[in-house]
């Protein structure tokens, strides 16, 4: 489901540092071009949506290395219209997150 700028923006954000684990989805976000393909409709979502960014970033993340990203969409309750947590995030994501940041750190800065 798309964003609208209004639901984008209402935190401020403007610069966005994204993470995905399917290289040829991420280089054809970073390319801006679209392809004849069954996700066409979603990227030139993606595509019209990230034009509204002063700066966006893409970069590549083994699937077990990003646990939210991989367990979020999976998440119970499924919601179409999406899910912001302000302040009190659930704890199964904190963990996630957590594991993520460690993975992070063991690779990156050991």
């Amino acid at each position: 489901m798309p964003l609208h700028d209004e639901e984008t923006f209402e935190f401020g954000a403007r610069n966005v540092v994204t993470q995905g684990d399917w290289l040829p989805l991420i280089n054809i976000l970073k390319s801006h071009q679209i392809h004849d393909t069954l996700a066409a409709f979603s990227v030139r979502d993606i595509i019209s949506l990230i034009a509204n960014f002063d700066f966006i970033s893409w970069s590549l993340v083994k699937r077990g290395d990003n646990k939210v990203a991989h367990y979020l969409p999976h998440r119970r309750p499924y919601s179409l219209e999406g899910t912001l947590w302000q302040s009190v995030v659930p704890d199964n994501i904190v963990s996630w997150a957590s594991d993520d940041i460690y993975t992070y750190i063991d690779v990156h800065l050991i």
